[in-house]
C-alpha cells in the first residue's frame, strides 16, 4: 500500500500473517505492480526512482519483459539483493541467433549502500544499443540482441526467498519495504 502522507508507492513484504496460512502455501508475502495490458514500449528509456531495503533473502527489481513471448526478452534496470547492498545486477536476458538462452550479467559496484537512499534505475533501449543508468550515470551498454526487438511492459516488485536471493535469517527486518 501507499502511504498518502509522503505520496510513494511501497510494496511490503512479510510472513504470511497466520489467518491466511492455509490460502497461502508460501512463508511470505509480498507484491509487483506491471504495467501488463496498460502500457506497453518499443524502444525508449524507462527508469525507476526507489529506496530498496536491505536484508538476507530480500530482492528488489525494476525491469522490461517481452510483451508477446515470441522470443526472451528481458532488460533488468535494477536486481538488487537485500545481503549485499553495495552490489547493482543489471542483466539482459535474450535468446541469441543459434536458439540457446543467453544473458548479460553484470554486477555493478555502487559507490555506497544502496539501501540508504533513493536511486534511480534506468535503461535506455534503442534498436542497435541498451544502456544501463545509475542516479543518470551510464553504468554499461551492449548491443541490442535482436531478440531484443519486440514491444515490452514494465514490472517492479520486491521478492522473498529462492535460489538467487537466498532466505531470510533472523537479521532480516520485516515488514520490508521499497519505496
Amino acid at each position: 500500500p501507499s502511504d498518502p502522507a509522503d505520496g510513494v508507492l511501497t510494496i511490503t513484504a512479510q510472513p504470511t500473517p497466520s489467518q491466511y496460512a492455509n490460502d497461502i502455501p508460501t512463508p511470505y508475502v509480498s507484491g509487483h505492480i506491471n504495467t501488463a495490458n496498460a502500457f506497453e514500449y518499443r524502444y525508449g528509456y524507462a527508469e525507476m526512482r526507489a529506496k530498496v531495503p536491505a536484508g538476507a533473502g530480500l530482492l528488489s527489481t525494476f525491469y522490461a519483459l517481452r510483451t508477446d513471448k515470441a522470443a526472451l526478452g528481458e532488460l533488468d534496470a535494477l536486481e538488487y539483493l537485500g545481503v549485499s547492498p553495495k552490489a547493482l545486477y543489471q542483466t539482459t536476458h535474450f535468446t541469441a541467433e543459434d536458439g540457446t538462452v543467453t544473458k548479460d550479467k553484470t554486477v555493478r559496484t555502487a559507490v555506497s549502500d544502496l539501501s540508504l537512499d533513493f536511486h534511480t534505475y534506468g535503461v535506455d533501449w534503442t534498436p542497435t544499443t541498451i544502456t544501463y543508468y545509475l542516479d543518470g550515470v551510464a553504468m554499461g551498454s551492449l548491443a541490442t540482441p535482436a531478440s531484443i526487438s519486440g514491444p515490452m511492459y514494465l514490472i517492479a516488485d520486491l521478492s522473498v526467498g529462492g535460489d538467487f536471493p537466498g532466505y531470510p535469517n533472523s537479521t532480516t527486518p520485516f515488514p520490508a519495504r521499497q519505496k
